[in-house]
């Protein structure tokens, strides 16, 4: 929640550190889908970034599950 307030509010200087702990934080609350996006969005954002690589990986690693994954069969 703190991260979605200091984000909505514009963010700041930290601003990208924000979003990448985000994603760790939707994970954690189970939101695959949700964080699967934001770190698509990120990544679209920051291709070049210290974080965008080991995003990359856990995106290749499914620690974070498509959208699809993740629907039952």
């Amino acid at each position: 929640a703190h991260l979605d307030e200091y984000l909505a509010q514009g963010g700041g200087a930290l601003s990208q550190e924000a979003r990448y702990l985000r994603i760790d934080a939707l994970r954690a609350l189970g939101k695959d889908s949700v964080a699967y996006d934001a770190a698509r969005a990120f990544l679209d954002d920051y291709p070049t970034s210290f974080q965008a690589n080991a995003l990359r990986q856990k995106l290749q690693l499914d620690s974070l599950s498509t959208p699809a994954a993740t629907t039952p069969h």
